[in-house]
Order: C-alpha cells, then sequence, then structure tokens
C-alpha cells in the first residue's frame, strides 16, 4: 500500500510540474496489515472502511486497529 501511495503521489508530482504548478504534498501511514486495497470510504464517522482486491472489508479505526 505504501508503494502505491508513493507511485500516486510521485505521478500526481509530476503531472503537476507539468503545468507549471508546485503543490505541497505530504504523505502519512495510517494503518498497516493491508495486502492489496483497492478502494477506501467514511460513512461519516471517525471510521475508514478499506476494501482489499479478495473481497474483504477491513474497518481502519482512529487508533490505528483494524477489524474485519
Amino acid at each position: 500500500m505504501k508503494n502505491n501511495l508513493l507511485l500516486f503521489f510521485v505521478l500526481l508530482s509530476f503531472y503537476s510540474y507539468r503545468i507549471h504548478a508546485q503543490p505541497s504534498i505530504t504523505v502519512e501511514s495510517v494503518g498497516t496489515g493491508f495486502t492489496k486495497p483497492v478502494d477506501i470510504a467514511n460513512a461519516g464517522d471517525d471510521r475508514l472502511f478499506i476494501v482489499e482486491k479478495d473481497g474483504i472489508i477491513r474497518i481502519l479505526n482512529t487508533n490505528s486497529t483494524t477489524s474485519v
């Protein structure tokens, strides 16, 4: 997941550079243990719902713990 996010931000920075904008981007790790994340959603509270490629939905709590 970290590698995917890093690649995304590098590509985003390259694209922004091409249009002469210089945004300030900060990357912060908020959870670990995800193998193939494909989507993320918020239900309006403090939890994040992470959907993995295998169909598993994990809940990321504010204290960085996960549950299924």
